[in-house]
């Protein structure tokens, strides 16, 4: 589990990504946002949304994401940005 932080625009970070990370690197983005909402919104509210299943809960990337909304949004954004 990691997150790159390459820029502080996370359009451009998602960008500035190797080309060979990046499938990695969607996935690992989406375990811990899913993981995030799981703590904070509870498992039945994940559920309903068909989100992952709680993954490294305590690693400190998924902890970092998950600490303010405005690290949340970040991640968020870079793993938008992949779409």
């Amino acid at each position: 589990m990691n997150i790159f932080y390459l820029n502080k625009n996370p359009k451009i970070a998602a960008k500035e990504h190797n080309d060979r990370h990046c499938v990695k690197m969607i996935l690992e983005y989406a375990q811990m946002l899913s993981t995030a909402h799981r703590e904070l919104d509870g498992d039945e509210r994940a559920d309903s949304l068909s989100l992952y299943k709680r993954a490294h809960l305590n690693h400190p990337s998924t902890v970092w994401t998950r600490e303010n909304e405005a690290q949340y949004s970040w991640l968020y954004q870079l793993f938008y940005s992949f779409s």
